[in-house]
């Protein structure tokens, strides 16, 4: 729908004790703004806003699981398949078994990472 996409999924599961599980995303993606709000079964609910600032540069923030996890950053495509990101991440609730926040799985702490791509 124009700028806005929308998902939704249910599972059920037959196995005897297997839970039913189902989640519902919406994504707005307009010129240089992004916002993504999601949420499951869990009430494990997700909310991320990037701003792409040109050149290369995009900022963003968000926070995971109901508001518990937070973060924020600033990435920078050098070009060539070559980029860069600063993160940090913060996992107040310390339940999740690891250590990555939000959607693409953020390091908690402060993060600087410089990736290739071939």
């Amino acid at each position: 729908m124009g700028a806005l996409t929308t998902t939704a999924s249910y599972v059920q599961e037959g196995a005897t004790g297997a839970e039913n599980n189902w989640d519902v995303k919406f994504v707005y993606a307009a010129d240089a703004v992004g916002l993504t709000v999601a949420t499951d079964e869990s009430q494990d609910r997700n909310v991320d806003v990037s701003y792409e600032m040109g050149n290369g540069l995009s900022l963003f923030v968000g926070a995971d699981d109901g508001g518990e996890d937070t973060y924020a950053g600033v990435s920078y495509d050098l070009g060539g398949g070559a980029s860069m990101l600063a993160s940090y991440a913060n996992d107040n609730d310390n339940d999740d078994d690891d250590d990555e926040v939000g959607a693409k799985d953020y390091k908690e702490g402060m993060t600087f990472q410089l990736s290739f791509a071939f």
